[in-house]
């Protein structure tokens, strides 16, 4: 029997682990048995987000494994290394095939199986199926990582030939295991439910209606975004209130997509229309490279998540207060666009880029609350926590990462807000009672005097905060801490 671990890689779509499983099998005649092991014990536990949106992805793969590919998956839940173990002794084991995970925690879990199907005599077959390129593979000319983005994704674009072809799907010839691989699973394998992924009390309404998980739908939904987006996407991707990105970002964490497939069609889209959008597309490109280069960066340095890269941030006198860092969370800041950027996070799951930057911002330069502390309310918050964008993100925004923002580029929220929502879109659908402040007072509250707010219907302080902390003097206190580090 030959065994396919899922795990970052719920897609049947260019899943180079499935695809060299049943490629073997129907060569040899093996049956295949497909396991999802929900382990929180040799991983990093997941936010509660992440588990939603798990739990409906899984479900997809599952229907998808069974029609389309005549393969049941199987859930099982805690420590994989026991569970794997239990398989090993009760059915006969001949290969296991899997795809790298680079979060650390699951690179070391990887390492383990690895070494325990060596005890057991079982062949591994470890592939890359979430990366463009091998991970440490893309070197500078001394032969070691690159530490700054530009140079890095050149040199990436310059391998582009690297890029192996997505994979077409494979069915299975031979789809049934023997009675005893069957009673096994029967007996041992979960109902989907039983893994808890879903919240006890209902708090998913607004990401019900935001998220598709149809495997066949999300790949429908890039091809629609290529051909009616991309051409305009440098510009209108930084402002929140236009329906712009593409939202990939879940479906590449969770490998529903492949990062492959995403560079092959754009580039065929770009080819076909004589490179008239250019700067639109490469700009695309280049925020899969910043996804590249995160895990460049996570590969080189394991403990990016809970450690300053630029350790001179190591003596930053960060502010910690419980109170203050809740009204970030909850949206209750007074300053609207970080409001609107949290409240949407809660709501959906997810957070627009550029709004990413400026609530990331607000948190460690104006209110000098420690960026971990941010990355650990967006682990538990977004649908595509990601442990190498997340932590590569905040740390450059912090100013401690690699290539990181010089620590005095201070985003000004008021003036983020008049430039990408002049018009007050955004934060009208996420901050709705001040939405009936004029496109002027609509990004500073605090300035409207008594007559324009009663007018809108606000109470300062009562139907919405008064600022948290004046922006301009904060300013002042960050760069005075920054200078404290010599």
């Amino acid at each position: 029997m030959k065994l396919v671990i899922f795990d970052q890689d719920l897609r049947i779509n260019d899943n180079i682990a499935l695809y060299a499983a049943i490629k073997q099998s129907n060569l040899d005649g093996e049956p295949i048995a497909a396991i999802y092991i929900f382990d929180e014990i040799n991983k990093r536990a997941r936010g509660g987000a992440s588990k939603w949106f798990l739990h409906h992805i899984l479900e997809s793969l599952q229907q998808n494994l069974q029609q389309k590919i005549g393969c049941k998956l199987n859930f099982m839940i805690g420590d994989s290394l026991d569970i794997l173990n239990d398989i090993a002794d009760n059915l006969v084991i001949k290969e296991i095939y899997l795809n790298q995970n680079f979060d650390p925690k699951a690179q070391n879990l990887i390492h383990n199986i690895d070494k325990f199907a060596q005890k057991k005599d079982i062949k591994t077959y470890i592939h890359e199926a979430n990366l463009l390129f091998e991970s440490g593979s893309i070197l500078n000319g001394s032969n070691q990582y690159f530490k700054v983005f530009t140079p890095f994704w050149k040199k990436c674009l310059l391998s582009e030939e690297k890029i192996s072809k997505p994979l077409p799907i494979l069915t299975l010839k031979k789809s049934y295991l023997d009675s005893k691989a069957q009673d096994y699973f029967a007996k041992n394998s979960l109902n989907l439910n039983s893994l808890n992924l879903l919240p006890k009390i209902s708090w998913d309404e607004v990401m019900q209606k935001t998220w598709q998980f149809s495997e066949d739908d999300i790949l429908k939904n890039f091809d629609d975004f290529i051909a009616k987006k991309i051409s305009n996407y440098k510009q209108s991707r930084d402002f929140p209130g236009l329906k712009s990105t593409s939202k990939l970002s879940p479906y590449l964490h969770f490998g529903v997509i492949s990062v492959r497939y995403i560079f092959e069609k754009v580039r065929i889209f770009q080819k076909s229309h004589d490179q008239l959008h250019n700067k639109d597309i490469n700009h695309f490109l280049s925020e899969i490279g910043w996804r590249e280069f995160s895990y460049n960066l996570l590969h080189n340095h394991p403990d990016l998540l809970t450690k300053n890269f630029n350790t001179k941030f190591n003596k930053f006198p960060w502010y910690k207060n419980d109170d203050i860092l809740a009204r970030w969370q909850k949206g209750q800041t007074g300053y609207p666009i970080v409001d609107a950027g949290m409240r949407e996070l809660y709501a959906t799951g997810w957070m627009h880029n550029r709004v990413r930057m400026v609530v990331g911002s607000f948190l460690v330069k104006d209110l000098l609350i420690d960026w971990r502390q941010g990355e650990e309310w967006f682990w538990d918050c977004l649908v595509d926590a990601d442990p190498a964008s997340n932590s590569a993100s905040w740390q450059w925004i912090a100013g401690s990462g690699a290539d990181a923002a010089p620590y005095f580029r201070i985003f000004n929220p008021t003036l983020q807000s008049q430039r990408f929502d002049p018009k007050g879109i955004y934060l009208r659908k996420w901050v709705p009672e001040i939405a009936k402040l004029s496109d002027k007072l609509i990004h500073e509250p605090s300035q409207a005097n008594m007559f324009e707010l009663k007018e809108a219907g606000i109470e300062l302080g009562k139907d919405y905060p008064h600022p948290i902390i004046n922006h301009s003097k904060a300013r002042d206190m960050a760069m005075m801490a920054y200078k404290s580090l010599g």
